[in-house]
């Protein structure tokens, strides 16, 4: 305990932080000297604590090799532990070493978040969104999400997963199945001749696409399933084929598409479909999405690689499964929970709405004020607000009151859509104002009271 004193008071929290494994390993399980540590790594930036969360989540309490992933120039580096590096590790940390630590690291943001928004109403889409927490590695493009979120895939539909390139000859759409334990079956230009079934259908391999080529997957879920029971999720990933080019120099899109029967002789338009994104990082690997065939979701990836692989079966895809298991350790919604001072079911109740739908407010303020030709001619406008507290003014007048009457007035609900990335940064960053406005206050809301 005085070594992880002295360290605190010497170098600060942030040196107790980037140590932490080792000192709660030399703790024994001990919950004493546990909360000791945790207090002396205590901070007040979030951004650090919700990477402590996912890092505790991710820990292995058994003697499994480890592997590791950080970004370095927009890209992925993955790095699994080798024999003579776990036999060398000297943090093994126990279950409940690991729960306490989670424990003070919630109550820690807790402390921080508690009370900053007022009332929130959070729509049943945004369960399963992620934090952009990993963004430099992402592409862009329309309807991009933090990677890691999940989406409920409609029952029954057919899917069909495309990519679309210019720019350069030969991009490569390959598509990877993977059990819980991370074993991998490769389906690509190199496998799919095959292994065409009612379950799975491979366009072809274009090795020529320089004006414009396209390679696509037809997948029928629920065949999948019977045809490949041990698989649990499916990976789809882009390759740069020719040598040389990278995502960044030449153009590239990918999605997916619904249908209700995939040979309906309907026309798949990749460049015209809403779900699709931009695939532009410096890179010539490219994770792109994945499925999980139990729960029928998607899950967004959108992860460049810092790879020279041609091919995505030549690697090893098991690190996704972070990704893949398990909804966000802690989501948007986890977030806005915890800066909410109340959550609510209607969303005219709620000063800030999460949602992507286009709600219509009943709002006491009229977006426009109306105006008629009386109103126009003795040049003020036709206000229901302004004559109804007029009303109220007179009446009280009338009584005889002492006080002028007071009008409440709410404001329309701020909406914050799925793909404002911008605005939930400021909300991890506890920048409110950034998103709800100057001046904001959530005790009072969205409201300002008019005096005569």
């Amino acid at each position: 305990e005085r070594a992880v004193d002295a360290l605190s008071r010497g170098k600060g929290s942030g040196a107790v932080l980037r140590r932490l494994d080792y000192l709660l390993s030399r703790c024994l399980g001990d919950p004493r000297k546990i909360a000791f540590v945790m207090s002396k790594a205590s901070t007040k930036n979030p951004i650090i604590l919700i990477q402590l969360l996912f890092h505790c989540a991710s820990y292995s309490a058994s003697n499994a090799a480890r592997t590791f992933r950080f970004a370095r120039y927009n890209k992925l580096r993955v790095h699994k532990e080798t024999d003579y590096e776990r036999a060398a590790r000297k943090t093994a940390l126990n279950e409940s070493t690991v729960n306490a630590a989670v424990k003070a690291t919630l109550d820690n943001l807790r402390a921080i978040y508690r009370g900053r928004l007022g009332k929130v109403y959070i729509s049943s889409d945004f369960q399963g969104l992620a934090l952009p927490l990993q963004e430099n590695t992402s592409s862009g493009g329309y309807g991009v999400l933090p990677t890691g979120s999940r989406l409920r895939l409609p029952k029954g539909k057919k899917i069909r997963a495309f990519t679309y390139w210019e720019k350069v000859d030969d991009i490569d759409l390959s598509l990877i199945g993977l059990d819980d334990k991370g074993r991998q079956t490769e389906f690509s230009w190199r496998s799919m001749w095959g292994n065409q079934s009612d379950a799975i259908t491979f366009s072809g391999d274009e090795t020529s696409g320089y004006n414009g080529g396209a390679e696509y997957f037809d997948l029928d879920l629920a065949a999948m399933r019977r045809f490949y029971p041990n698989f649990r999720y499916l990976v789809l990933c882009d390759n740069v084929f020719t040598v040389g080019p990278t995502f960044q120099t030449c153009f590239c899109k990918a999605g997916y598409m619904l249908r209700d029967v995939l040979d309906s002789g309907q026309v798949f338009e990749p460049k015209t479909v809403k779900t699709s994104f931009l695939v532009n990082c410096a890179s010539r690997f490219a994770y792109l999405f994945g499925l999980d065939l139990k729960r029928d979701e998607f899950v967004w990836l959108n992860i460049a690689r810092d790879s020279e692989a041609s091919v995505a079966g030549t690697t090893s895809l098991s690190f996704l499964l972070d990704y893949l298991r398990n909804p966000p350790i802690f989501g948007l919604t986890d977030l806005v929970e915890m800066l909410a001072t109340k959550i609510v079911e209607d969303p005219n109740d709620a000063d800030l709405v999460l949602s992507d739908a286009e709600i219509e407010f009943e709002s006491d303020t009229p977006s426009a004020m109306e105006t008629t030709p009386e109103a126009e001619k003795s040049g003020a406008a036709a206000d229901p607000l302004f004559e109804r507290f007029q009303s109220r003014r007179e009446d009280a007048v009338a009584r005889g009151a002492d006080d002028n009457p007071k009008l409440i007035l709410k404001r329309r609900p701020v909406v914050l859509r799925s793909y404002e990335f911008e605005k939930v940064l400021a909300l991890m960053n506890c920048d409110v104002e950034a998103v709800m406005g100057k001046g904001y206050d959530p005790q009072v809301g969205l409201t300002s009271t008019v005096a005569d």
